[in-house]
């Protein structure tokens, strides 16, 4: 459910109307929905742990930036790229809980995690989950660089990468975020609330980047091991020949078991049993929720995913998404 405060939005469209500030909230119980909230970006999450899924996000589009919450309410794994042009600062507003996993490194809550639009980067995500993006347009992050510093932007906004940020840091930036989307919740058009807070929030994230600062880089094993899992998704519900046991999959990646054991135990934390089991599961359960395939019945759509015992798979499927294979027909989007 998407709730708009302001005019009616086009989804695909990012653009919004000069000076103007556009805030939205949306709250979804599917996690490919919940992959798609995040207005002009290109994801693809998996819920990794067992339960019915809950998301909300909090957005808002403003000229060259866009600031949002984001919460999961299971375990992930997300794909993500931002929008061209753009470059992704993600902060946790979790910072009692264990921080995401990002691009194969782990990254405690305090970490800034950062991104430009020219590279993918993935995300494993714990249960109750929240993280703050603020996404802001390239070139006019370089052109303010310029104005306010007299310098290039940091190499550090450049590539993927994490920046470890003092408890104080850490508190401003997101006491910041939240503050703001609290006060565009209230009355949505506060443009000059985005101004005044967007200049207090680019000098302080372009003087943490300065490049005195260190940023430790991802570890080689985790730069190999990330695309190997989304190779391994692709594998696992490839239409001509899905891959559907351990063994099967490791053979399709040119790897022994207990490599690919390592390599998604390290990316998901989990086994390659389980990451088989939830990617079939939720591909079913997108076939269940799509209106072009309503002509087919349960028993046809399992079949295509290699489901063939509808008892075994009705009891797998509730305890993975909190309900029945049916219901999820029903209360599939139109």
């Amino acid at each position: 459910m998407s709730i708009w405060q302001g005019d009616t939005p086009h989804e695909d469209d990012m653009a919004t109307a000069q000076g103007q500030a556009r805030y939205r909230e949306w709250q979804v119980s599917d996690v490919d929905e919940q992959a798609h909230s995040i207005s002009a970006w290109q994801q693809d999450y998996l819920q990794l742990s067992e339960g019915a899924f809950r998301g909300r996000l909090d957005e808002v589009r403003h000229d060259h930036l866009q600031i949002f919450h984001e919460y999961t309410s299971h375990a992930t794994w997300q794909q993500c790229q931002p929008w061209p042009g753009a470059i992704w600062f993600g902060l946790s507003s979790s910072p009692g809980s264990a921080g995401p996993s990002f691009n194969g490194h782990g990254a405690i809550a305090h970490h800034l995690l950062i991104c430009p639009a020219n590279h993918d980067f993935t995300l494993r995500t714990p249960d109750c989950y929240g993280i703050f993006g603020l996404v802001l347009d390239q070139a006019w992050l370089a052109e303010f660089a310029a104005r306010r510093f007299g310098a290039a932007l940091p190499a550090g906004c450049l590539r993927p990468g994490v920046l470890p940020l003092t408890e104080s840091a850490y508190w401003q930036l997101s006491h910041a975020l939240r503050q703001l989307l609290l006060s565009l919740r209230q009355d949505p058009w506060r443009a000059d609330l985005l101004d005044t807070v967007a200049e207090g929030l680019l000098q302080t994230l372009l003087t943490l980047l300065r490049p005195a600062r260190q940023r430790p880089d991802v570890p080689p094993r985790g730069r190999r091991h990330a695309p190997l899992v989304a190779q391994a998704r692709a594998l696992i519900v490839d239409p001509l020949r899905p891959a559907v046991t351990v063994d099967a999959l490791a053979a399709r990646l040119f790897l022994t078991r207990r490599t690919l054991q390592n390599c998604i135990g390290e990316i998901l934390g989990v086994s390659p049993l389980t990451f088989i089991h939830a990617v079939r599961l939720q591909a079913l359960r997108r076939d269940l929720r799509t209106p072009a395939l309503s002509a087919l019945d349960i028993q046809d759509l399992a079949a295509r995913h290699g489901f063939w015992h509808l008892s075994h798979l009705g009891q797998a499927y509730k305890k993975m998404f909190g309900e029945t294979l049916s219901a999820s027909r029903r209360g599939r989007p139109v």
